[in-house]
């Protein structure tokens, strides 16, 4: 259960940041 809610975490993380991004 921790490693999912690690795993989740990365990708809302990753997404925020592609979103932050121009262009993408």
């Amino acid at each position: 259960m921790i490693l999912f809610l690690k795993t989740l975490s990365n990708v809302i993380f990753l997404s925020c940041l592609a979103l932050s991004i121009p262009g993408v």
